[in-house]
């Protein structure tokens, strides 16, 4: 009869269930660094775009499950920011792609060359409207549109610039 032995399967299985458990933490750990490159682009392209109106947009990472952060950015401006509006301004790289071209969405005003006419906020764009006296009509505005922002197409880029060495940062024993 013919015995073969093992010894130290039992360190072996406990060394591979660290290693399981670890990469399960690289993963997250990968996963919200690359979130907040996002997250911070996406931020500071929204704040510091031009806009007419109220700019309500939030954006903060998003678990959708255990392997999945998402960069979310919501908000009743979103879209008018990030894809712009008025053909006097170039079109967002990803208008076709998702329908949102200058003049198609909202209200349609967007197609008008001569602008528009709005009740609100005036936002950092808005150019206010007076009467035939001259005097400024209170909470009322024209506004020509805003160029696309793109802050969530240049934040995804500025996540996929970074991923290789975020991935060398957190998975290099």
């Amino acid at each position: 009869m013919f015995q073969i032995e093992v010894k130290g399967l039992d360190r072996l299985v406990k060394r591979l269930e660290n290693y399981a458990n670890d990469l399960e933490s690289k993963k997250k750990t990968f996963l919200e660094k690359l979130g907040e490159i996002g997250v911070t682009a996406a931020k500071f392209r929204f704040a510091d775009a031009e806009y007419a109106g109220f700019n309500d947009v939030a954006v903060e990472p998003t678990w959708i499950d255990d392997n999945t952060l998402a960069v979310m950015a919501v908000g009743s401006s979103v879209l008018f920011i990030e894809f712009g509006t008025g053909i006097r301004y170039e079109e967002h790289p990803m208008a076709d792609e998702f329908g949102y071209h200058h003049g198609t969405y909202g209200q349609g005003k967007g197609a008008n060359p001569k602008g528009w006419v709005y009740k609100g906020v005036q936002g950092n764009a808005g150019i206010p409207v007076t009467d035939r006296s001259g005097r400024v009509k209170d909470g009322v505005y024209r506004t020509f549109g805003n160029p696309p922002a793109r802050a969530m197409y240049e934040a995804s880029k500025d996540m996929r610039n970074k991923l290789l060495d975020i991935a060398k940062e957190v998975f290099t024993p």
